[in-house]
């Protein structure tokens, strides 16, 4: 590791329960209009308020109920619910979007959709847990949280 970079040992947040109340901040900013931005919704909200009062801690019933929230709006958008793989401990959609001619705007619309559903439904939650299994010091460098980046822990490489 480069320690002149100025990264090791630099934090996100002093605890799990600081992170997670940055987090709610942000989203009462964006309520308020003082951020632009897609908000939580009160579902993801409760969640996140429920982990605050567990130390920063999301329950594995929170999270797949976050990401059953996610999958349902997108099914409310009249897509079919996306398949989830599991990668460890995590979730991860599995859309399989091939691009057929013609059909650019579509698949644009799916996107935004996608994008929208996940961050109000279930985004902070999806991290917010895995940080806590790997990366529970809350290092900015997550090598250095004891835990590997989700995308490594199927065997990707960066």
């Amino acid at each position: 590791m480069d320690s002149d970079n100025g990264v090791e040992g630099q934090r996100i947040a002093s605890s799990m329960s600081d992170h997670v109340q940055l987090l709610l901040d942000l989203n009462q900013k964006n309520l308020d209009g003082q951020m632009d931005g897609t908000p939580m919704s009160e579902h993801q909200v409760a969640i996140l308020k429920r982990a605050l009062a567990a130390g920063g801690r999301v329950s594995r019933a929170d999270y797949e109920q976050a990401w059953a929230s996610y999958r349902q709006c997108i099914v409310d958008k009249g897509y079919a619910a996306p398949p989830v793989m599991k990668v460890g401990e995590f979730y991860q959609a599995q859309w399989s979007m091939a691009s057929v001619e013609g059909q650019e705007a579509r698949e644009e619309k799916l996107r935004e959709d996608d994008m929208a559903c996940g961050i109000s439904e279930m985004l902070n939650v999806n991290e917010v847990y895995q940080r806590q299994h790997s990366n529970p010091n809350l290092y900015r460098n997550p090598s250095e949280g004891g835990g590997l980046p989700a995308s490594q822990q199927s065997g990707e490489q960066s």
